[in-house]
């Protein structure tokens, strides 16, 4: 499509085009450069505790099956962060006599036990196909896991302890 104003859209350049949008485009946006100039990837020292969590994208829609890894805890001055720990690709075997939803939601349950995850502290993409494994999941381990929509509008629950504002008026999705 040629039209330059549809052309300068989140959905144009994350769906159409399959990449990141300029710098600019959206006022909560996290761009590479963001992340790098104010240390994203750097640890945080925990002052007085800190819990692993995890989260899984199910990716049926052509990409990678990722499971992430991170802790969240007190970082000192009345803040928590979040640092991503580690991350995992959960392969789909086609040898395999389990359907593809048991394979990856077996596999997440697994990891997350082996790291110390608790159900409450797990969130599943459960958008589409996602549903399945989220249901899978919560009926093999627990019903406290965290479901998400990635693509869906966010909540009329506050952004943050920081901007009162309902997540919906600060997020696109």
């Amino acid at each position: 499509m040629n039209d330059p104003e549809f052309q300068n859209t989140m959905g144009y350049w994350q769906h159409d085009r399959g990449f990141w949008p300029p710098e600019g485009l959206a006022d909560t946006l996290f761009t590479e450069a963001m992340i790098e100039k104010y240390n994203g990837t750097g640890k945080f020292e925990f002052v007085s505790f800190s819990t692993p969590i995890a989260a899984l994208d199910p990716a049926f829609g052509g990409d990678d099956c990722k499971l992430i890894f991170g802790k969240m805890g007190d970082i000192g001055g009345g803040n928590v962060g979040v640092m991503i720990t580690e991350h995992i690709t959960i392969p789909i075997l086609v040898t395999s006599k389990d359907e593809v939803d048991y394979q990856v939601a077996r596999r997440a349950i697994e990891e997350c036990k082996k790291r110390g995850v608790q159900p409450m502290q797990f969130g599943v993409d459960a958008v589409g196909t996602g549903r399945g494994v989220a249901a899978i999941i919560a009926g093999e381990w627990s019903s406290s896991i965290q479901r998400f929509e990635a693509t869906g509008k966010p909540t009329d629950r506050p952004a943050s302890t920081a901007d009162g504002r309902p997540a919906f008026e600060v997020y696109d999705r």
